[in-house]
């Protein structure tokens, strides 16, 4: 991350603080949270453009070893 969009997210931050409207901050969260799942889809679209994808059976492999190291099954 560049010096210049790190300083302008905690002059936002700054800023957002002294917001006191319930219905803004749901605003602002919302497009947080839309902010964050398109980037998501993009990591995951890239993924895929790129092959590093695990087959259903690889991922359901995966998650059993996971589970059973973590004590769940």
């Amino acid at each position: 991350m560049s010096p210049a969009i790190a300083t302008r997210k905690q002059e936002l931050a700054d800023r957002l603080m002294r917001i006191n409207q319930a219905e803004f901050l749901n605003q602002v969260e919302e497009l947080i949270l839309r902010a964050e799942m398109q980037a998501r889809v993009d990591e995951s679209l890239d993924d895929i453009e790129n092959g590093c994808v695990l087959t259903l059976e690889q991922f359901k492999k995966g998650t059993e070893e996971w589970m059973r190291a973590n004590g769940i099954m």
